[in-house]
């Protein structure tokens, strides 16, 4: 019996070929598609993805002229799943299609929530690929000079993220980011879109990051006082995060939701 599928897609405002010549790269993966965890690493033909359930075996198509982008995932548990992924020419933009498959005994409302993460993921995808293409500012940060081995990940969240003070909703976002640095909890990181930016009054408070960069602070109205922070010019290397969000959870309610 052929299984129920979902066809999802985006449309992208970047031609086909530049679209594909981010989304074909093994290592970018990550950075769009959060089911594959923080990063990817080569294991022969084959790529290991670090994920919550454990190491999942990732074998990407080759790289060929017809916008395929298919990949195999093979889990933990030893389930195979494979995922038809293409970008298709339109006009000068272009569509990413992925084809998702209901899999065995899977319950409706299970198939409801991948279909939704995998739209997450390809809007992600769309919000990378047409942001402008932003060169280095010659602004990299000192501190990895005296501590190399210094992480900080950072990745689309893949969870709706909501801040509430008081029972009042402050910021509500599915685009957060999730910082993750050293032993740290993750941070999420908010776009100014997606928060009251009415409630917010700008202080005069300023911390500084060898790694990150100088943060600006932000207290809310009759809230408590420098209860947000914000990297507006990061180092290069935190250029994913300049001008979002952050809120003290010991300040404010921060919670990140499933959906």
């Amino acid at each position: 019996m052929a299984r129920e599928t979902r066809k999802l897609s985006v449309s992208i405002n970047r031609s086909a070929a530049e679209a594909y010549e981010f989304l074909s790269v093994p290592g970018n993966f990550p950075k769009w598609a959060s089911g594959l965890g923080t990063s990817l690493r080569p294991a022969g033909a084959d790529w290991i993805a670090e994920t919550p359930e454990g190491p999942v075996t990732v074998c990407f198509s080759e790289r060929n002229s017809y916008g395929v982008l298919d990949h195999s995932v093979r889990l933990p548990r030893g389930i195979s799943v494979y995922v038809p992924l293409r970008v298709v020419a339109d006009g000068d933009g272009c569509k990413l299609v992925l084809t998702l498959f209901r899999q065995p005994e899977m319950a409706n409302e299970k198939f409801a929530a991948d279909a939704e993460w995998v739209m997450r993921d390809l809007h992600t995808a769309k919000r990378i690929l047409e942001e402008p293409m932003k060169p280095s500012t010659g602004n990299p940060a000192p501190g990895y000079k005296k501590h190399p081995d210094h992480r900080i990940e950072t990745k689309p969240a893949g969870v709706r993220v909501r801040v509430t003070f008081k029972g009042e909703v402050v910021a509500d976002t599915r685009d957060a980011i999730a910082m993750k640095e050293g032993d740290y909890p993750i941070v999420y990181y908010i776009p100014r879109a997606d928060v009251k930016m009415e409630r917010l009054v700008r202080s005069s408070h300023k911390t500084h990051c060898p790694f990150k960069g100088d943060a600006a602070y932000f207290s809310l109205k009759n809230g408590p006082e420098n209860a947000v922070w914000s990297y507006e010019q990061p180092y290069d290397e935190m250029s994913a995060i300049k001008e979002l969000l952050a809120f003290y959870p010991d300040k404010v309610d921060v919670v990140s939701l499933a959906s």
